[in-house]
């Protein structure tokens, strides 16, 4: 076409990548040109490069062809062989059109990583299962409720995420055999392994007198323990890959907590503890680890338990008015943080504790 200046059909080697998860292993930019080599996912050594020019003078900024590129990376388009640099406004099919609406501002942050999000069936872990799948990442999502993870995963879709970026995996992450085994799927699933977010936790309430030693056990297990196997597990896998990133989700509990979340709140301080301490071990592969403490989060589970402990509606209304900021954490706060994390923007960033709460954690009110 006119609009490209020596313009080819995609090869058969680049269709036959486009087909299945990928990576980005190479991209130049420059003055109206951009070229990049794309690689399965599942088999590295199939590889294929993919180019395209413009002329900057015509067309305006090489931008557009640098998006147009990602979009094929990112849609899996296989049936269009050219791509215009015009703008957004090139004739294309209804499909095509829809995708460059959603992905085409930039190229996704997490575009080519594979990850695995543990909990990610409701709550805060399903709003980084899909703020990472949008982002260009696949994604294995795992909860003990299969039927919720495959209502989790059509909604991710729906949003215009690829089907073949997306998996679930049931697991109940107080058996060790389970953790291992649900990293060794995410791997055998996408080809390897870059982000995992250690997110899931039993958040079942207890004081010092009423805490028994089973629930004690179980928190210790799931939310301690659970990621101390899951990242064992995942490190061989990064470091395969040349680094990668791990975002264990804590809680502001970590520091004191409330006294009805004994066993809740030791875990998470012992889990910030082992964030740091794996840090320093793992920073010499790249490996990067850090932890969110998370402060009240508005979720489906949270309204429940507000509904039975008040009797009333009325709570969050209530809870809003005395929030500094006029309203409690949202799922996608969380998930804005998790994604800074886990991708490229925070490189340098290992060890590091970030506390998510509407002001300094205590301080008197």
């Amino acid at each position: 076409p006119a609009d490209l200046e020596g313009a080819e059909p995609l090869r058969p080697e680049l269709h036959q990548v486009l087909r299945q998860p990928r990576r980005i292993v190479h991209q130049e930019r420059g003055i109206g040109q951009y070229s990049l080599t794309v690689a399965s996912a599942k088999q590295p050594e199939l590889v294929a490069p993919a180019a395209l020019r413009c002329d900057p003078a015509q067309h305006g900024s090489p931008y557009f062809a640098y998006s147009h590129a990602f979009l094929s990376m990112i849609g899996g388009w296989t049936s269009l062989y050219y791509y215009s640099v015009r703008g957004w406004s090139h004739p294309c099919t209804g499909e095509a059109v829809s995708q460059m609406n959603h992905f085409g501002e930039r190229p996704g942050r997490l575009d080519g990583k594979l990850a695995l999000v543990t909990g990610s069936t409701s709550g805060i872990g399903e709003g980084i299962a899909a703020e990472f799948a949008r982002e260009g990442a696949c994604v294995l999502l795992s909860g003990r409720d299969s039927e919720r993870g495959a209502q989790v995963i059509e909604k991710i879709v729906a949003s215009g995420v690829p089907p073949e970026h997306l998996g679930f995996r049931r697991a109940d992450l107080a058996d060790v055999a389970q953790c291992r085994a649900l990293v060794e799927h995410a791997v055998s699933v996408f080809g390897g392994l870059d982000i995992l977010v250690n997110n899931a936790a039993d958040v079942t309430r207890g004081n010092i007198e009423n805490t028994t030693v089973e629930l004690w056990d179980r928190h210790m297990a799931v939310n301690l323990r659970a990621p101390f196997v899951l990242t064992q597990a995942s490190v061989p896998h990064m470091r395969a890959r040349g680094g990668g990133s791990i975002v264990n989700i804590g809680s502001i509990n970590a520091y004191i907590g409330e006294t009805k979340l004994l066993s809740y709140s030791a875990s998470k301080g012992g889990l910030m503890t082992f964030t740091r301490n794996v840090a320093s071990y793992l920073k010499r592969d790249r490996i990067r680890i850090n932890q969110l403490n998370v402060g009240w989060t508005l979720t489906d589970g949270e309204r429940k338990v507000m509904r039975s402990d008040t009797g009333s509606d009325e709570w969050l209304a209530q809870a809003e008015a005395a929030r500094p900021f006029g309203r409690l954490l949202l799922p996608r706060d969380i998930a804005l943080a998790a994604l800074y994390f886990a991708s490229d923007e925070s490189a340098l960033v290992t060890g590091s504790v970030l506390d998510l709460e509407q002001g300094p954690v205590g301080e008197r009110s």
